[in-house]
């Protein structure tokens, strides 16, 4: 015969008890861990605030950006012919006739919504959601650009904002921000993957770039040429994303003969500023 004792009736009592307790907080936790889930799911497909009104195509904006960039155009159209008739005047032994006539440095400036509308009528790739990268999008901050779109053509909206300086060796240095998806920060591990592959690609593009750019005796260069400079400055990009700060002279090919686009002469850019309102820089002849 067994007998069960008060102590014993007790302590099941207590296991019990314990066991209810550990299957309340396992419940809970289960639901707080969907709860979590659900949240980030919804801050990731929830685009940023300003995402939405930036993909709204304005006609006058994007006949400003046209405008602005049909005067970069003019200006190298300046430069170079400034530049042929000092080699002229120097080839027939009176360099100082052909120096008056210096162009100076251009300053430039793009709202937003210029740049922004500029891409949806001239890039419809970029401005879609097809693709690997669509709906590009641009913001501007105090001291910082921030660039946006949707990757693979899905509906998460992919955000990383970019601080560009020019040192004061005039090379361009841009840090990088945290990363976003929708509104939920994206730790700098998730993107190395991609970082790497995309990275990987702008090297293969710009070794096999490099062996076709062209550049003549006087400064003109191909197209190949003008994509070796913009390359580098992507890979540069990416390096600051990765956290590697990688200074790069900011040089790029400006077309300066509407007739013949393919033409183009090296610029720097000297100086970058960005506000809340607008970007600007100043271009001179490298």
């Amino acid at each position: 015969m067994t007998i069960v004792t008060y102590t014993d009736r007790a302590m099941d009592g207590r296991h019990s008890k314990s066991r209810r307790t550990i299957t309340r907080l396992a419940a809970l936790l289960a639901i707080a861990a969907v709860g979590a889930i659900v949240v980030l799911i919804v801050f990731a497909r929830q685009p940023p605030a300003w995402y939405a009104a930036a993909l709204q195509f304005d006609p006058a904006a994007a006949n400003d950006a046209d405008q602005k960039l049909a005067g970069i155009v003019s200006w190298a159209a300046g430069v170079q012919a400034s530049e042929t008739r000092q080699r002229l005047a120097a080839a027939s032994g009176n360099p100082a006739a052909g120096t008056s006539e210096n162009v100076g440095p251009i300053t430039v400036e793009f709202t937003a919504a210029q740049i922004n509308s500029f891409i949806r009528k001239w890039f419809p790739a970029a401005a879609g959601s097809a693709g690997q990268w669509g709906d590009v999008a641009v913001e501007l901050e105090d001291g910082r650009i921030i660039l946006a779109g949707r990757m693979g053509g899905g509906s998460t909206v992919l955000s990383v904002p970019v601080e560009p300086v020019i040192d004061g060796q005039g090379r361009l240095i841009a840090t990088v921000g945290g990363a976003h998806a929708g509104r939920l920060p994206i730790p700098g591990a998730m993107l190395s993957g991609s970082i790497a592959q995309a990275r990987a690609s702008l090297q293969s593009q710009l070794s096999t770039r490099q062996s076709q750019a062209r550049i003549d005796a006087d400064g003109i260069g191909n197209p190949a040429a003008a994509n070796v400079c913009m390359a580098r400055l992507c890979i540069a990009l990416l390096d600051s994303t990765a956290g590697r700060v990688s200074p790069v002279d900011p040089i790029v090919m400006v077309p300066f003969d509407p007739s013949r686009a393919s033409r183009r002469i090296s610029v720097r850019v000297e100086a970058i500023a960005i506000d809340s309102r607008s970007i600007t820089l100043r271009l001179a002849r490298k």
